[in-house]
């Protein structure tokens, strides 16, 4: 009779999905949505990843009409040693800029980028935080960590929607992000580096660490005093990770404002 009882108040949910109610209890109820995580040992990362993902990808194509006027404004500007090119030479610089105006470059190759950004920095920080995890006694799955990284990212959805009103309303994307646009790094590739770890990081993205401090001693079933640390390892050690990537494709790509979404 016990197992009876148990068995129709045991919530159903499915594979992969998570209870709506979470996205607003997240930010007024952290830690009983973290303790019904945990009670369900299921992987509930499937909602908001999608709600991630949708807002991102409407945030991406959105930009495109800015990143158009962009590269048009940047076939107006020659490079120094143009007049002394070939024919040959000016034909292909052309072609090249006009390619940058295609809706390849436009809409799809950022879009690709942002969401591929978005699912691998969920999955590394997840891999990173269970890891680093389990050396400290924690016996949890992968996909516990999974549930943490996906559910505290909750600020970035508000963040999402305030930069794609932001963008309809100005017509111009953010092309200093977080904390970049306090620093000049005129051509010091260090202070470029320095730039692109600034621009991670803004009141969301603190929201993001806070909600991952608070709950990795709920998930991982370890004292705080273990996991607060832990966490903040966790997290300098991914942005680390994240950085390089950005920072390399900000010194090589020409396409302009392309922000590869990495949970920062």
């Amino acid at each position: 009779m016990t197992e009876l009882t148990e068995s129709k108040t045991k919530p159903k949910i499915k594979f992969g999905e998570g209870q709506w109610g979470w996205f607003y209890r997240i930010f007024v109820k952290t830690k009983q949505v973290f303790s019904e995580i945990v009670e369900m040992n299921l992987r509930v990362w499937l909602r908001p990843m999608m709600v991630l993902s949708i807002l991102t990808l409407i945030l991406s194509l959105a930009g495109g009409p800015s990143r158009l006027a962009n590269a048009q404004m940047g076939m107006n500007e020659m490079p120094q040693d143009y007049p002394y090119w070939s024919e040959e030479q000016q034909n292909q610089y052309f072609q090249g800029q006009a390619e940058m105006q295609s809706p390849l470059f436009i809409y799809v190759f950022p879009a690709l980028i942002s969401l591929s950004g978005l699912w691998l920095g969920w999955f590394l920080l997840g891999n990173i935080l269970h890891l680093m995890m389990t050396f400290k006694g924690s016996r949890q799955s992968q996909g516990a960590y999974l549930n943490l990284v996906a559910w505290a990212a909750m600020p970035f959805t508000i963040r999402c929607l305030v930069q794609i009103v932001a963008l309809f309303a100005t017509r111009q994307v953010i092309d200093e992000p977080g904390l970049s646009g306090f620093l000049d790094v005129g051509d010091s590739a260090g202070l470029a580096f320095l730039k692109v770890l600034l621009g991670m990081l803004d009141i969301y993205s603190f929201g993001f660490v806070f909600l991952l401090w608070f709950g990795a001693p709920i998930i991982s079933g370890l004292k705080p005093e273990k996991t607060w640390w832990v966490t903040i390892l966790a997290v300098v050690v991914f942005i680390l990770l994240a950085a390089l990537p950005i920072f390399i494709m900000s010194r090589l790509s020409s396409l302009g404002s392309i922000q590869p979404y990495l949970f920062f």
